[in-house]
């Protein structure tokens, strides 16, 4: 049996962090993507074709792995996740880890997780610092 990682305190953002309507992004010294998404309500395609903006002139275009705090309960409409979906924001994205401190959201977010098996590996998280851990077998 595999030992659970140690928990690791939550990454402060970079100096370098970029925004758009919707989120704060940054990448941190190892190569992980930070995302944080702000309570706009609604996370759209404008806002999903931004933020893919940000993460390719961070990654020079090479894949990455995504940590995104979804814990301000913003939610993506249809179009902004069939974008997240095509071959060129799929290519941005190593593994992703989403993490939320609400149950409610955890518990839907896997049921999707379930209906939609992606091209990376993907995980929804309680605590940062596990999600970190657990991106780092990703690099």
């Amino acid at each position: 049996m595999t030992p659970e990682p140690q928990r690791k305190a939550p990454t402060a953002p970079a100096s370098d962090v970029r925004e758009t309507r919707a989120a704060s992004v940054w990448a941190d010294a190892r190569g992980i993507h930070h995302v944080r998404m702000k309570a706009v309500g609604r996370f759209t395609l404008d806002d999903a074709r931004a933020l893919h903006v940000l993460r390719t002139e961070l990654s020079g275009g090479r894949p990455t792995p995504l940590l995104v705090d979804i814990g301000a309960g913003t939610m993506p409409t249809a179009d902004a996740r069939a974008f997240g979906r095509t071959a060129e924001a799929v290519a941005l994205t190593r593994a992703l880890a989403l993490v939320s401190p609400s149950r409610a959201i955890r518990l839907l977010g896997n049921a999707a997780l379930s209906l939609f098996r992606g091209t990376y590996p993907t995980r929804i998280f309680s605590d940062e610092g596990l999600a970190l851990a657990w991106l780092e077998e990703h690099r």
